[in-house]
């Protein structure tokens, strides 16, 4: 009778305290989500023209702009997108992309990248000779 007592008060205590004696752990799996950095898609052609920026290359930013009608820019013209390229640089400041959404304008995408949950820039990209290319952006703050 004791050693019936004895394996119950026994069993009762490892199902009372079941969870600490038996623990399992695991890893966390985290999923990393990478942009590819290629001017072969619109996502690609916009986070390009940020690292552009972020690294004070104002004038090679400006290589990957056209215009809206789908023509290149000439050289001049390229110069003349340098001073607003500066702004969008000073807006933009080496921050986190928290969030990029596309969407569809009828042949072309629109790209917003959410940056430090604060502020917002919205690329316009249009596909030309195989090549996107940012033909409009524009930046706003929450």
């Amino acid at each position: 009778m004791k050693n019936n007592l004895l394996y119950i008060l026994l069993l009762s205590l490892l199902g009372a305290n079941g969870c600490e004696v038996f623990t399992i752990k695991g890893k966390k799996i985290e999923i990393e989500k990478s942009i590819e950095q290629t001017q072969t898609t619109p996502v690609g052609v916009a986070t390009i023209l940020i690292n552009e920026l972020n690294d004070n290359n104002v004038f090679a930013a400006a290589e990957l702009m056209a215009k809206e009608d789908g023509t290149l820019y000439s050289a001049s013209e390229k110069y003349s997108k340098s001073s607003e390229l500066s702004r969008l640089k000073r807006f933009i400041a080496n921050s986190e992309i928290t969030q990029c959404i596309v969407d569809t304008l009828e042949t072309d995408y629109r790209v917003t990248f959410e940056f430090n949950y604060s502020k917002q820039a919205v690329f316009d990209t249009k596909l030309i000779n195989n090549l996107y290319y940012v033909t409009k952006f524009s930046q706003k703050t929450k």
